[in-house]
């Protein structure tokens, strides 16, 4: 699977560990924990499921608290490793 970054809004996790992410999606905002080696440079690893229309489906570390792990999000705010 190929990997890239989107670009998220930090927040300290409940446990040393691990952070609170948030960012945009296509429709809405979502909001997930994960693993303080998940992010970097305000950045979230994500894995490239594909590319429609101006938008990019994106392999989540984990699940989002609303939508699972997998979201569709601007291919604006992805970057291609």
């Amino acid at each position: 699977m190929r990997r890239g970054r989107i670009v998220v809004e930090i927040e300290a996790g409940m446990f040393e560990t691990e952070r609170s992410v948030s960012f945009r999606g296509v429709d809405q905002v979502y909001q997930l924990v994960v693993d303080l080696a998940d992010v970097a440079d305000g950045k979230l690893e994500v894995g490239i499921l594909g590319e429609s229309n101006g938008t990019v489906l994106v392999a989540l570390p984990r699940d989002t608290f609303t939508s699972g792990s997998t979201v569709r999000v601007p291919r604006a705010v992805v970057e291609l490793e």
